[in-house]
């Protein structure tokens, strides 16, 4: 079950009930947080939902947010994930 979809400019974020992520759309820097770093003119796309794994997997997420190149999550104890283009510090580090 999905509880909350976010979208970018050419990418979403989908929240499930159980705290995982997916997403899909346009993979440049790294805003699908799948671990593709690709160059900006570069075009990589992922046409339906893929599962965030890595340093999110094992985290209970409890709300998500989409940028023009960015996202961004928070999970169960308020601590803030941000990934995708960091450019005029967009994802805060």
């Amino acid at each position: 079950v999905i509880r909350q979809v976010a979208a970018g400019t050419k990418h979403s974020v989908a929240l499930s009930a159980e705290g995982q992520l997916y997403t899909w759309g346009h993979g440049a820097n790294g805003r699908l947080g799948l671990g593709r770093m690709l160059k900006t003119d570069s075009y990589n796309a992922e046409f339906e939902p893929v599962l965030l794994k890595g340093s999110l997997e094992d985290t209970r997420v409890t709300y998500i947010a989409a940028g023009e190149a960015h996202s961004g999550a928070v999970d169960q104890l308020g601590g803030l994930y941000t990934w995708g283009q960091g450019a005029h510090g967009r994802c805060g580090h």
